[in-house]
């Protein structure tokens, strides 16, 4: 039995997993697919509180404002690339950028308020958006890469004890007032005196399996992964309707940040009209690659709820924002148990080695070094025998893993991963997916 079981191998599922392990041994994670970050391929990895301000947001507000104040020592803790970027929010409409503002004050998020000049100076890819009259510039905001953020999540969390289960549907619960069982499918069960269920989108239906009735407000998002002739230095918001983002493999993410479901569908002509508004902007995308995503908001805002199952909690609502909000929400909850610190926590992860990363003598030293670093398993993207073995290591157990942990969004390994894993004598400990041959 444990202490703490978690159902959703997010990034929200995770962060709160590595936070409990501070104070707890028996943590226990269930993920319904073969990996963590099944949903993470296609985010910006924008850490950028502003968004949660919006359409007014005060729960995930007060988490983002602190995540984001917090994310920059989480992530140089995990070893996962961040770059404290700024993000612009660029408005036609100067009375929608005052009430950002107002809103901005009253949570205390340090901004600048920009005429055009000054946006543009700040942001020289806004020079060519037209009609922009106010812009407010978040010096705070950044962009990390939120697939490593979450492996490196979830290595922490294992490192601490934290043990995950994968390949399980969560189908019931039942508490006696003090332990809760969930059944999976298949009949596995797992007890625990606590279960936290970070299932995203899937929370709903989750707690009507177990009883419950934690209502969702659901909405289908497309974003593009492109590239952008403008190429912006930061996360840019026009109008507060759509965006585009650069991302650490060197691309850029685009769509419609608060998308309706009618937004968000593609138009008659196969592309979506979030692409159309920011091409009328004067924000051109190159070769995009479209992901469709899965959002959901709980009344309107974040919101950790207790179910009628007694020991049982949701985390439902983070929408778009679980990177912002995640090691605010994550380290507040985690405390509230009031349990005593786990005094051989250990905070910290080394990251994995990414030759493509380093320069050419240092990838010679490594190669000699460790000769599996010298075999090129991908000429380009640069992936290499021994990158594949380390993402095994690291808990990779189908073709999509390694892809998510080796590749930008939307590049796959295919054929050439496989190989490597039969030279490697890794094959037999793989798990077939839908992924693992796109």
């Amino acid at each position: 039995m444990y202490d703490f079981l978690i159902i959703g191998g997010g990034v929200l599922g995770c962060a709160v997993a590595r936070e409990l392990t501070r104070y707890s041994f028996g943590v226990a994670v269930a993920e319904v697919e073969t990996d963590v970050c099944a949903a993470e391929a296609g985010t910006g990895g924008m850490i950028c509180a502003a968004r949660t301000l919006l359409p007014f947001r005060q729960n995930a507000s007060k988490y983002a404002v602190t995540g984001e104040r917090m994310f920059g020592a989480y992530a140089a803790a995990l070893d996962v690339p961040y770059k404290r970027t700024g993000a612009m929010f660029a408005f036609t409409d100067a009375s929608a950028c005052a009430a950002l503002a107002a809103r901005c004050r009253r949570v205390g998020l340090p901004f600048e308020e920009c005429d055009p000049s000054r946006a543009a100076e700040v942001e020289p890819a806004l020079a060519s958006c037209l009609g922009a009259k106010r812009a407010l510039y978040f010096p705070n905001a950044g962009i990390a890469d939120g697939c490593e953020f979450v492996f490196a999540l979830r290595e922490n969390a294992e490192r601490n004890g934290a043990e995950f289960y994968f390949g399980c549907a969560a189908e019931s619960a039942e508490s006696d007032g003090h332990v809760v069982t969930v059944t999976f499918a298949g009949g596995k069960r797992i007890s625990a005196r606590n279960v936290i269920c970070c299932a995203g989108s899937g929370a709903e239906a989750l707690s009507r399996s177990f009883g419950d009735n934690v209502r969702l407000d659901r909405r289908e998002e497309i974003v593009a992964v492109a590239d952008v002739p403008a190429r912006p230095r930061m996360p840019v918001f026009y109008d507060g309707k759509s965006y585009v983002s650069p991302r650490t493999c060197g691309r850029y993410l685009a769509g419609a940040d608060e998308a309706s479901l009618s937004l968000a569908r593609p138009a008659a002509s196969g592309m979506p009209q979030a692409t159309e508004r920011l091409a009328g902007m004067g924000v051109a995308l190159s070769s995009p690659q479209y992901f469709a995503a899965s959002r959901a908001d709980c009344c309107g805002d974040l919101a950790i709820v207790s179910g009628g199952t007694p020991g049982v909690r949701y985390i439902a609502g983070a929408g778009s924002y679980g990177l912002t909000v995640a090691p605010a929400l994550a380290s507040t909850l985690a405390r509230s148990f009031g349990l005593p610190r786990n005094m051989s926590f250990v905070p910290s992860r080394k990251g994995m080695v990414r030759v493509s990363r380093l320069g050419a003598a240092e990838r010679n030293a490594l190669a000699l070094s460790e000769r599996g670093y010298g075999r090129i398993v991908l000429a380009s993207p640069l992936v290499t025998e021994g990158e594949i073995a380390d993402a095994v290591r690291r808990g990779a157990n189908t073709v999509a893993g390694l892809d998510r942990r080796l590749l930008p969004a939307g590049v796959s390994g295919g054929v050439r991963f496989a190989e490597a894993l039969a030279r490697l004598g890794k094959s037999d400990c793989f798990t077939e997916d839908e992924d693992a041959h796109r």
